[in-house]
């Protein structure tokens, strides 16, 4: 039996502004291609006090945005041969009113990120998006669920941490 001995914690981010989902294109370490993803990170305990700081934080790392953070959309686990990760989706609303800079946005410079393209999605635009051009089966569950609706209340971490 193979023994797990680390555990990471990761927010995923469902940034939204007037009914739109916020996607970055991501380059995928394992082939080197881009596709497109949520915005995610992993919770640093050095840095963060809450996965909804790191939510945060990721947010504004990765595409620039101040985000309001306004429910849970999910909760995933991933077993792997190096560890456990559970990722938690977040709803979030971004707060930047200014968005001009970011419609079809490429080449961002963003510090530290393998990151060439963020852009809005509408509802329409996700159903029509092929599965094989998205980052993995996460980020098709995590839209997925956006979609759909699905939403709880942050009251949900608190019973989850306690």
């Amino acid at each position: 039996m193979h023994k797990i001995n680390k555990y990471f914690l990761k927010a995923g981010i469902l940034a939204e502004k007037n009914g739109k989902l916020l996607l970055i294109k991501e380059k995928n370490v394992s082939n080197g291609k881009f596709y497109w993803n949520i915005i995610k990170g992993t919770f640093d305990p050095r840095i963060d006090k809450s996965i909804l700081q790191t939510a945060i934080r990721e947010c504004k790392e990765e595409t620039n945005f101040k985000v309001k953070i306004k429910g849970v959309s999910g909760i995933m686990l991933l077993k792997r041969k190096n560890g456990i990760t559970l990722q938690i989706n977040l709803l979030a609303t971004i707060l930047n009113k200014n968005l001009s800079s970011v419609k079809n946005a490429k080449n961002i410079p963003v510090k530290d990120e393998e990151i060439s393209e963020i852009r809005f999605f509408t509802k329409k635009e996700l159903m029509r998006l092929k599965k094989s051009k998205l980052m993995n089966q996460r980020t098709f569950l995590a839209i997925s669920g956006w979609l759909k609706g699905e939403k709880y209340t942050l009251s949900l971490l608190k019973e989850l941490t306690g």
